[in-house]
């Protein structure tokens, strides 16, 4: 049994319209805008044309239900998100729900009855660029996000809230459609990372999600000319977070190579060449397979920071925005995902996904597994993201097995 490669290719080009995909912009299609409603809606209709019930929560979370022979059993669920970052790629996410909707498109043409439903599925809101917090959809789902919360975000840059869009696009719903039971949730996603294709491999199965942790640090320094003051008076916000960055960066190639730090974001007052900076602000990332080993770190970090800032005799502020800690996924999924690998003459590999996913949320309560497809030169969130759809084939193949052996247990 095979999936439809040419129809799915056929679906993906058609949703690279919604967010005017060009080769070196990317595709932008930020959540909640009128390119992500052109995709929900094309979305909408090929459930439909597909013979499914579909159902819309309330917070735009859109199901594609086919029906089973005991509808009364939990669903297995397949998903992802539609939106992307700014200027992303064109394979993040996407492959991911439209390998639900091939799934069941295969069903429908090999006439094929499971015996529990199966359901698609489009989460809201998974980057998290243009509302905060990410994996927002999901992530009310399962309880670690406050729904009343979450409608009060506003858009990065403006007073547009989130509720206010989810209204405005026609993809406000009723929370009795929220999904409230899975038997299992399955995602397929590229990797986002360089390991199976320095291995060979298309395929990898995901053990689970790192642990990550974010912190915004804020130092405080004096501003004053840049020529007349001896280096030795000076209360200098820059040189004193260059300091931190150096030490932590040395911190974390102590860890385990899985281990990474990353300082994404940095803003520097006032900015001007020919005065001492007054402040810096900027973020620490952290993340490793391990959470004693992110916990670890951030004490460091917390160290790190203290030590630096007397040395500098400057002032600092630490806020914590952000914590997960590392989950493994379904061992039973991920034996069966193993054995349909095996059974299509494929090698795979099982890795760590070192990015959230909507599957790190539901795994919160219910059995989840992921499949990855290598992607090209390990990059993703660019325009040079890239996937072969021969390795997209072999992934919804398994899928596909996956979906058949776990509809058929009780």
């Amino acid at each position: 049994m095979k999936v439809n490669i040419t129809r799915y290719i056929e679906s993906f080009d058609k949703l690279l319209a919604c967010g005017g995909y060009q080769e070196n912009r990317g595709l932008t299609r930020l959540a909640l805008t009128d390119e992500d409603k052109a995709a929900r809606d094309m979305l909408v209709a090929w459930m439909e044309d597909a013979n499914l019930t579909v159902k819309i929560d309330d917070m735009g979370n859109i199901y594609g239900i086919r029906e089973g022979k005991d509808n009364q059993l939990p669903p297995i669920v397949i998903g992802s998100h539609l939106d992307t970052v700014q200027n992303g790629g064109k394979f993040d996410g996407i492959i991911g729900v439209l390998a639900g909707l091939e799934i069941i498109r295969s069903l429908n043409d090999m006439d094929i009855s499971t015996l529990c439903p199966i359901v698609m599925c489009s989460w809201t809101n998974e980057e998290g660029t243009r509302f905060l917090p990410g994996m927002m959809g999901s992530g009310v789902i399962v309880g670690t996000f406050n729904k009343e919360e979450c409608y009060s975000q506003k858009a990065v840059g403006s007073n547009i809230t989130f509720e206010g869009e989810l209204k405005r696009i026609g993809y406000c719903g009723e929370e009795e459609n929220r999904i409230n039971n899975m038997k299992a949730y399955l995602e397929l996603h590229i990797e986002q990372g360089p390991i199976l294709e320095e291995e060979g491999l298309s395929l990898g199965i995901v053990q689970g999600v790192k642990s990550m942790a974010w912190n915004e640090i804020v130092i405080k320094g004096e501003a004053n000319h840049a020529g007349p003051l001896p280096m030795s008076m000076r209360k200098d916000a820059l040189l004193a977070a260059a300091q931190i960055v150096t030490k932590v960066k040395e911190m974390i190639e102590s860890y385990n190579g899985n281990t990474t730090v990353t300082f994404g974001k940095f803003e520097v007052e006032p900015n001007i060449p020919s005065i001492i900076p007054e402040k810096v602000t900027f973020t620490q990332d952290i993340r490793s397979e391990d959470s004693k080993i992110v916990e670890h770190g951030l004490e460091m970090v917390y160290e790190i920071v203290k030590n630096t800032c007397a040395k500098y005799k400057v002032d600092y502020e630490i806020k914590r925005i952000g914590h997960m800690e590392a989950v493994i996924f379904d061992d039973k999924i991920k034996h069966i995902i193993e054995e349909s690998v095996i059974e299509r003459g494929d090698k795979f590999n099982y890795l760590f996904s070192g990015a959230g996913h909507d599957a790190f949320q539901i795994s919160n309560l219910y059995p989840v597994g992921m499949i990855f497809i290598k992607t090209v030169g390990g990059k993703s969130h660019c325009p040079e993201e890239n996937a072969h759809f021969a390795d997209i084939e072999k992934g919804l193949n398994v899928l596909l097995d996956t979906v058949l052996k776990l509809s058929k247990e009780e």
